[in-house]
Protein backbone atom coordinates (compact mmCIF):
# COMPACT_ATOMS: atom_id res chain seq x y z
CA UNK A 1 0.00 0.00 0.00
CA UNK A 2 3.09 2.31 -0.42
CA UNK A 3 5.06 3.89 2.57
CA UNK A 4 3.74 6.66 4.94
CA UNK A 5 6.09 9.06 6.87
CA UNK A 6 3.38 10.28 9.67
CA UNK A 7 4.00 13.43 12.55
CA UNK A 8 1.02 13.70 14.64
CA UNK A 9 -0.09 17.37 15.08
CA UNK A 10 -1.11 18.36 19.16
CA UNK A 11 -3.05 21.61 20.34
CA UNK A 12 -2.46 22.06 24.06
CA UNK A 13 -1.35 18.63 24.23
CA UNK A 14 -4.83 17.36 22.10
CA UNK A 15 -4.40 16.08 19.47
CA UNK A 16 -6.17 17.41 16.23
CA UNK A 17 -4.73 15.48 13.36
CA UNK A 18 -1.73 14.31 11.51
CA UNK A 19 0.91 15.54 8.68
CA UNK A 20 1.67 12.65 6.22
CA UNK A 21 4.16 12.03 3.37
CA UNK A 22 3.49 8.98 1.15
CA UNK A 23 4.80 7.06 -1.48
CA UNK A 24 2.36 5.61 -3.38
CA UNK A 25 4.94 3.11 -4.90
CA UNK A 26 5.96 2.05 -1.69
CA UNK A 27 9.92 1.82 -2.64
CA UNK A 28 11.30 5.15 -0.85
CA UNK A 29 13.07 4.67 2.24
CA UNK A 30 13.18 7.97 4.31
CA UNK A 31 15.52 9.19 5.32
CA UNK A 32 16.89 11.08 8.67
CA UNK A 33 17.01 14.50 7.17
CA UNK A 34 13.26 14.05 5.71
CA UNK A 35 11.80 12.87 9.57
CA UNK A 36 13.74 15.60 11.05
CA UNK A 37 12.13 18.11 7.94
CA UNK A 38 8.79 16.61 9.12
CA UNK A 39 9.08 16.73 12.41
CA UNK A 40 9.86 21.04 12.05
CA UNK A 41 7.00 21.52 9.86
CA UNK A 42 5.26 19.43 12.21
CA UNK A 43 6.27 21.43 15.12
CA UNK A 44 6.05 25.08 13.07
CA UNK A 45 2.46 23.84 11.99
CA UNK A 46 1.47 23.06 15.52
CA UNK A 47 2.60 26.44 17.00
CA UNK A 48 0.53 28.55 14.36
CA UNK A 49 -2.01 27.20 14.95
CA UNK A 50 -1.64 27.72 18.73
CA UNK A 51 -1.02 31.02 17.65
CA UNK A 52 -4.17 31.32 16.28
CA UNK A 53 -6.45 29.79 19.42
CA UNK A 54 -4.54 32.46 21.37
CA UNK A 55 -5.23 35.40 18.59
CA UNK A 56 -8.78 34.54 19.12
CA UNK A 57 -8.64 34.48 22.72
CA UNK A 58 -7.57 37.72 22.81
CA UNK A 59 -9.54 38.69 20.14
CA UNK A 60 -12.69 37.41 21.81
CA UNK A 61 -11.63 38.96 25.29
CA UNK A 62 -11.00 42.63 23.99
CA UNK A 63 -14.84 42.44 22.70
CA UNK A 64 -15.85 41.48 25.92
CA UNK A 65 -13.82 44.26 27.71
CA UNK A 66 -15.21 47.13 25.08
CA UNK A 67 -18.56 45.58 25.90
CA UNK A 68 -17.69 45.70 29.11
CA UNK A 69 -16.16 49.56 29.43
CA UNK A 70 -19.35 50.56 27.13
CA UNK A 71 -22.11 49.02 29.34
CA UNK A 72 -19.63 50.66 32.73
CA UNK A 73 -20.01 54.08 31.44
CA UNK A 74 -24.09 54.05 29.96
CA UNK A 75 -24.51 52.74 33.60
CA UNK A 76 -22.83 55.66 35.12
CA UNK A 77 -25.08 58.10 32.94
CA UNK A 78 -28.23 56.52 34.02
CA UNK A 79 -30.09 57.49 37.64
CA UNK A 80 -33.66 55.57 36.92
CA UNK A 81 -33.20 52.29 37.83
CA UNK A 82 -35.12 50.51 35.21
CA UNK A 83 -33.05 52.35 32.69
CA UNK A 84 -29.87 50.34 34.72
CA UNK A 85 -31.78 47.44 34.85
CA UNK A 86 -32.59 47.32 31.03
CA UNK A 87 -29.00 48.07 30.09
CA UNK A 88 -27.40 45.83 32.17
CA UNK A 89 -29.44 43.45 30.29
CA UNK A 90 -28.34 45.04 26.81
CA UNK A 91 -24.55 44.58 27.99
CA UNK A 92 -25.14 40.79 28.78
CA UNK A 93 -26.77 40.38 25.47
CA UNK A 94 -23.56 41.81 23.81
CA UNK A 95 -21.60 39.01 25.62
CA UNK A 96 -23.76 35.73 25.71
CA UNK A 97 -27.39 34.50 24.74
CA UNK A 98 -29.71 36.42 27.51
CA UNK A 99 -33.15 34.56 25.47
CA UNK A 100 -34.03 33.77 29.11
CA UNK A 101 -32.46 36.00 31.46
CA UNK A 102 -33.35 37.74 35.18
CA UNK A 103 -32.08 40.34 37.80
CA UNK A 104 -33.45 39.66 40.79
CA UNK A 105 -33.35 42.19 44.42
CA UNK A 106 -33.27 40.66 47.59
CA UNK A 107 -34.60 42.42 50.81
CA UNK A 108 -33.31 41.19 54.17
CA UNK A 109 -35.32 42.58 56.41
CA UNK A 110 -38.83 40.87 55.01
CA UNK A 111 -36.26 37.74 53.10
CA UNK A 112 -38.43 38.48 50.07
CA UNK A 113 -36.90 38.16 46.73
CA UNK A 114 -38.24 40.77 43.44
CA UNK A 115 -37.91 40.44 39.96
CA UNK A 116 -37.46 44.08 38.61
CA UNK A 117 -36.38 42.41 35.10
CA UNK A 118 -37.58 38.83 33.72
CA UNK A 119 -36.92 37.86 29.94
CA UNK A 120 -38.51 34.70 29.26
CA UNK A 121 -38.14 33.16 25.48
CA UNK A 122 -36.60 36.89 24.19
CA UNK A 123 -39.87 38.85 25.94
CA UNK A 124 -39.99 40.54 29.05
CA UNK A 125 -42.00 39.20 31.72
CA UNK A 126 -44.02 40.24 35.34
CA UNK A 127 -42.67 38.06 37.89
CA UNK A 128 -43.89 38.20 41.44
CA UNK A 129 -42.51 39.07 44.34
CA UNK A 130 -41.51 36.22 46.42
CA UNK A 131 -40.63 34.92 50.18
CA UNK A 132 -37.06 33.66 50.42
CA UNK A 133 -37.32 30.19 49.09
CA UNK A 134 -34.29 27.50 48.81
CA UNK A 135 -34.55 28.17 45.11
CA UNK A 136 -30.81 29.09 42.76
CA UNK A 137 -31.35 32.71 43.65
CA UNK A 138 -31.60 32.07 47.41
CA UNK A 139 -28.97 30.12 46.82
CA UNK A 140 -26.69 32.75 45.34
CA UNK A 141 -27.76 35.35 47.78
CA UNK A 142 -26.93 33.01 50.76
CA UNK A 143 -23.17 32.07 49.25
CA UNK A 144 -22.55 34.93 47.69
CA UNK A 145 -20.48 33.68 44.81
CA UNK A 146 -21.27 32.88 41.17
CA UNK A 147 -22.68 29.41 40.32
CA UNK A 148 -22.17 27.63 36.68
CA UNK A 149 -24.45 24.53 36.33
CA UNK A 150 -23.44 23.91 32.34
CA UNK A 151 -25.45 20.92 32.49
CA UNK A 152 -27.60 18.37 34.29
CA UNK A 153 -28.77 20.43 36.68
CA UNK A 154 -31.41 18.51 38.33
CA UNK A 155 -28.68 16.54 39.75
CA UNK A 156 -26.67 19.18 40.69
CA UNK A 157 -29.51 21.10 42.41
CA UNK A 158 -30.23 18.00 44.31
CA UNK A 159 -26.25 17.59 45.02
CA UNK A 160 -26.45 21.27 46.09
CA UNK A 161 -29.69 21.16 48.54
CA UNK A 162 -31.47 23.65 46.07
CA UNK A 163 -35.30 23.38 45.34
CA UNK A 164 -35.89 22.90 41.74
CA UNK A 165 -38.77 26.54 41.32
CA UNK A 166 -40.38 26.98 38.05
CA UNK A 167 -39.04 25.02 34.94
CA UNK A 168 -35.85 23.16 34.74
CA UNK A 169 -32.91 24.37 32.59
CA UNK A 170 -30.45 22.23 30.78
CA UNK A 171 -27.94 25.23 31.97
CA UNK A 172 -27.98 28.04 34.48
CA UNK A 173 -25.75 30.70 35.59
CA UNK A 174 -26.14 33.38 38.64
CA UNK A 175 -23.94 35.80 39.94
CA UNK A 176 -24.45 37.79 42.95
CA UNK A 177 -24.91 41.74 42.44
CA UNK A 178 -23.01 42.56 45.27
CA UNK A 179 -22.17 46.45 47.29
CA UNK A 180 -19.54 45.72 48.96
CA UNK A 181 -20.65 42.35 51.58
CA UNK A 182 -24.16 43.11 51.04
CA UNK A 183 -25.52 41.26 48.55
CA UNK A 184 -28.27 43.46 46.36
CA UNK A 185 -29.48 40.72 44.26
CA UNK A 186 -28.60 38.05 42.01
CA UNK A 187 -28.42 37.77 37.71
CA UNK A 188 -29.06 34.94 35.59
CA UNK A 189 -29.21 33.42 32.78
CA UNK A 190 -30.58 30.24 31.75
CA UNK A 191 -31.24 28.11 28.65
CA UNK A 192 -34.18 25.15 28.38
CA UNK A 193 -32.29 24.37 25.37
CA UNK A 194 -29.42 21.59 25.38
CA UNK A 195 -27.88 23.41 22.23
CA UNK A 196 -27.34 26.57 24.08
CA UNK A 197 -25.33 25.56 27.46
Amino acid sequence: DGSRLVAHIALQNQPIGVLALEDPQGIRDWTEEEIALLSTVQEQLALALENRRLFEEARMRAAELAALNELSRALTALLNVEEVLEEAYQGASRLLDTTNFYIAFYEPESQTVSFPLAIEKGEHRTWRSRQGKNGLTEYIIRTRAPLLIPEKVPQRLQELGIEAIGETAHSWLGVPLMVGDQVLGVMAVQSYAPERR
